[in-house]
């Protein structure tokens, strides 16, 4: 993607994409960050020119990667539940380093 259609895009539906994010997250933050990563994502993208509706397209892309982002904080939830507090990363880490 060229830089002036990428700009094209931010200008028309930045602020649609920004409210969205917001709403979907709940939190400024990380709706900040979610705003920036799907622009980034557009930008890896070749295939922009084919979408007949690009609003469509970027909120699908902030969808996907907030579903991504609540998977990957699940997972760590799940992780971090079987690993008992006692047995901290550094702990851990440290006890194998010195055995």
């Amino acid at each position: 993607m060229e830089k002036q259609q990428l700009e094209k895009y931010i200008n028309e539906y930045g602020r649609d994409i920004y409210l969205f994010c917001k709403r979907l997250t709940q939190n400024k933050n990380t709706a900040d960050d979610l705003y920036q990563e799907t622009f980034l994502k557009l930008w890896e993208l070749d295939n922009v020119n084919d979408t007949e509706n690009p609003k469509s397209y970027l909120l699908g892309i902030a969808v996907n990667l907030w579903k991504n982002q609540c998977r990957k904080q699940m997972w760590r939830k799940q992780i971090a539940d079987i690993v008992p507090a006692s047995q901290s990363c550094s702990a851990r880490s440290r006890k194998i380093c010195y055995s």
